[in-house]
């Protein structure tokens, strides 16, 4: 079984904040895609907002490398430009850049947007060259903070956030929790991973 972790909004926040240029923001029981989401409002005085995870998606996900991160974005407009995805953990700062920059999410329209977590689609923040993937799985070893872009206009807006998804690679060698704490046996290879194994003797 694939190891998934998921935020609906359904309920509440779940400890999920918006941190940056924000007037406003909170859970909103309507109007996400379905049920509640996480909007938040622009203050408009020139820092970039990101939603910030709360503490189900930070700590030890070292069980996703390979997998998926993906969620919904709602906003008003888009055009302005940001790093989409960032992830901080064992000293580091990763962080991601949808090749669609600048032209997500469709203005006032729930658009998918997901990450495919492995290393070459990061950047480290340090060194500005994506991280070896030992370096990578260090990271979701020890996750401190997790962001998701929340500005896309260079002005007012207003936007939501829903279902973020945290997806384990379809075939790993590595056991994970599953978001209600069982555990997940993979049995497959997954080629993203096999990258962390050269050089290392498998007993």
């Amino acid at each position: 079984m694939t190891a998934t972790m998921k935020e609906t909004f359904n309920k509440s926040t779940d400890g999920w904040t918006v941190i940056g240029d924000v007037q406003s923001s909170g859970w909103v029981a309507k109007g996400g895609d379905p049920k509640g989401h996480l909007a938040w409002v622009d203050a408009a005085s020139g820092q970039d907002s990101y939603f910030q995870a709360g503490p189900k998606f930070l700590g030890n996900k070292i069980h996703f490398y390979g997998g998926t991160l993906s969620y919904d974005i709602l906003d008003s407009g888009s055009g302005y430009t940001a790093y989409d995805v960032q992830i901080v953990g064992d000293g580091k700062t990763l962080q991601y850049t949808n090749p669609n920059d600048g032209s997500f999410p469709t203005p006032n329209v729930w658009s998918a947007a997901s990450v495919l977590l492995v290393a070459s689609n990061f950047i480290d923040k340090a060194t500005g060259l994506a991280p070896t993937v030992k370096e990578m799985r260090e990271v979701l070893k020890d996750i401190t903070q997790l962001d998701i872009r929340a500005e896309y206009v260079n002005g007012p807006e207003s936007g939501g956030l829903d279902n973020v998804i945290l997806t384990g690679p379809a075939a790993s060698i590595f056991d994970g929790a599953s978001a209600d704490g069982s555990v997940s046996h993979h049995v497959g290879i997954n080629t993203d991973a096999m990258a962390f194994l050269v050089g290392h003797a498998v007993l």
